[in-house]
């Protein structure tokens, strides 16, 4: 028992430092923008619906809930820059959640999505691009009556492609596919297919729309 207590101990403090080299990465590549792409920029905010991703409960009437759904709202502000102007660096903030009626009772998970994207201008209108995202604190809670159930994932680095139509100044939209797993370490659960799991799989395929101000 000891000797697997100071192997966990090892391992989550190997793990603790590898998210602190991961976090600090995510630092300095932010830093890059802010001095590539000083020369400008605009405020906007992101509301986007999207789907996919593992079941994490499936009740017996109405629709299931994924962990890769479902709303997500973000502030974010562009960077731009006269020596690229085909490029366009953001960077953005906000919360994704999703909840369900289970059995007179709430299924709730949330997460705080922390974004870099990276767009490549293609003709006067669309952008193609690419980002980084880290999700801190996602939580999934079940309560029904007198179940109160909780599962508080490590913080999960992601990433993401998107195509982007800019249809005026204001308002944009979009299409993104993010990959993501969040997981919890030393400690399994149930998934409603009867898989014992300490991951899940929280990818998503979701549509956007952007205001900018």
């Amino acid at each position: 028992m000891a000797g697997q207590h100071e192997l966990r101990t090892i391992e989550g403090y190997r793990g603790a430092l590898l998210m602190e080299r991961w976090l600090l990465g995510l630092m300095l590549l932010a830093l890059f923008p802010a001095q590539v792409f000083a020369q400008g920029g605009r405020h906007y905010v992101l509301l986007e619906f999207a789907s996919g991703g593992d079941e994490l409960v499936n009740p017996d009437s109405g629709r299931s809930l994924r962990a890769g759904e479902l709303l997500q709202i973000s502030y974010g502000y562009k960077f731009f820059s006269e020596d690229l102007p085909q490029w366009r660096v953001d960077l953005r903030a906000g919360s994704k959640l999703t909840m369900i009626d289970v059995d007179g009772g709430d299924a709730v998970f949330y997460r705080f999505p922390l974004e870099l994207a990276f767009h490549r201008k293609l003709g006067d209108k669309f952008a193609l691009g690419f980002g980084a995202a880290y999700h801190l604190t996602p939580n999934y809670r079940l309560e029904t009556g007198p179940v109160d159930d909780s599962i508080d994932f490590d913080g999960a680095f992601g990433g993401f492609l998107h195509l982007e139509y800019q249809a005026t100044e204001k308002f944009g939209f979009g299409l993104r596919y993010l990959k993501i797993d969040y997981e919890k370490e030393d400690n399994a659960f149930q998934l409603p297919n009867g898989e014992l799991t300490d991951k899940v799989d929280g990818s998503s395929v979701g549509g956007y729309v952007t205001y900018t101000f």
